[in-house]
């Protein structure tokens, strides 16, 4: 509702279209924030590990032809996107960790693109192991 300017409403209605145009920016700084299902590009090249924007690679990685890997801590995510059943991942990363000496605590890093499964940065396994 707009305030007739003869009330004064005239600067009431700047300030609220000033507000207005502050919440939709900072809405829109809110979505640009870090998310851990967004791509990287793969280690082993210049800009290893370094977040890209969308999809797409920094021109350094276009130009080695090296691809964006997606990571994401997200277990459940992970079995969504490579299809995989969550309960014979389960059994699969269960394998890994045990194998590799670790626990439940110890968190991992899955690569939504191969399945490959990371301890602190370092590649242990991959979910499409047989267990």
């Amino acid at each position: 509702m707009r305030l007739s300017p003869n009330a004064g409403g005239l600067e009431l209605s700047i300030r609220l279209a000033t507000l207005e145009i502050e919440l939709k920016l900072l809405t829109q700084a809110l979505e640009r924030r870090y998310s851990p299902d967004q791509p990287r590009v793969a280690a082993g090249n210049p800009d290893g590990g370094q977040w890209t924007s969308g999809g797409g690679a920094s021109s350094r990685a276009l130009l080695s032809g090296a691809r964006v890997a997606a990571k994401t801590n997200d277990f459940n995510y992970a079995c969504r996107v490579l299809r995989l059943n969550p309960d014979k991942a389960s059994d699969v990363l269960h394998a890994i960790k045990n194998r590799e000496g670790l626990g439940g605590a110890n968190n991992c890093t899955f690569d939504t693109e191969t399945g490959d499964v990371f301890f602190n940065g370092e590649p242990i396994g991959n979910l499409k192991e047989r267990p």
